[in-house]
C-alpha cells in the first residue's frame, strides 16, 4: 500500500508515480494467479418438456444458463455459456436427450 501522509510535493509527481509502480509491481508479484478457461456461448433449442434435464445438463457440463425463452412453438431456447472444450460433448448430450430434435446456434 502506497500512502500520501499530506499534500506535500517532496516526493514530486515522478517520485509518487514511482512509489505506486513499485507497490502495483510488488503486489502482482504476491498474488495467486488462476488460469481462466476459454467460455463458449450457444444457443440450444429443445423440446419445453426436456427443459430441466436441458438445464441439468448444462450445469453438468460446468456451464450456465445466461438466457431462456418458451415459444409458441412448445419449444425451450436456451442461451449457454460453457468451458469452450465442454461445447462439442454438451451438444451431443443435448442432441442424445432430444433425440435428434436440437437445434443449435453458436454465439459469439
Amino acid at each position: 500500500m502506497v500512502t500520501r501522509y499530506f499534500g506535500g510535493t517532496l516526493l514530486g509527481k515522478g517520485g509518487l508515480a514511482r512509489a505506486y509502480r513499485g507497490a502495483a509491481s510488488l503486489a502482482l508479484a504476491s498474488a495467486p494467479s488462476a488460469s481462466v478457461p476459454r467460455l463458449g456461448r450457444a444457443r440450444f433449442s429443445v423440446p419445453l418438456p426436456l427443459d430441466g434435464q436441458a438445464r441439468h445438463l448444462v450445469a453438468r457440463r460446468g456451464g450456465r444458463v445466461d438466457e431462456a425463452s418458451y415459444g409458441d412453438a412448445g419449444r425451450a431456447v436456451l442461451d449457454v455459456t460453457v468451458p469452450a472444450d465442454a461445447l462439442d460433448p454438451l451438444r451431443e448430450d443435448l442432441s442424445s436427450l432430444a433425440k435428434g430434435d436440437l437445434g443449435v446456434t453458436l454465439l459469439a
